[in-house]
């Protein structure tokens, strides 16, 4: 069964207002559709494309430890990286100052 948006089941909306017994078997939903059929539907495909979708889903223990060991050395080389864009940024800005020192002094 593929998921089914919200908008697909409004458009399936019968002119009477309703669903047919078909489109909603198409769908999985038994007949008469029971009281919350729709949050349901739409809960099931958001829980589906959470379990298909690995930055969403939950780690599991064995990727967890897998993370847990590489972690420190990831904090540390993205410490390094703002350092690096702070050094940077740093001389950028010295550069920036010396040239309207210069421009100001008529040196350039």
């Amino acid at each position: 069964m593929r998921d089914v948006t919200a908008e697909e089941i409004e458009s399936a909306r019968l002119p009477s207002g309703g669903w047919s017994k078909e489109t909603l078997a198409q769908w999985g939903v038994s007949w008469p559709p029971p009281k919350g059929w729709k949050r349901k539907l739409l809960n099931k495909n958001k829980t589906n494309n959470h379990r298909s979708n690995p930055w969403t889903r939950p780690l599991s223990v064995q990727d967890r430890r897998e993370l847990e060991k590489y972690l420190p050395r990831l904090i540390e080389l993205h410490r390094e990286a703002v350092a690096r864009e702070y050094y940077w940024a740093k001389c950028y800005e010295i550069e920036i100052d010396m040239i309207n020192l210069a421009l100001k002094t008529g040196g350039l």
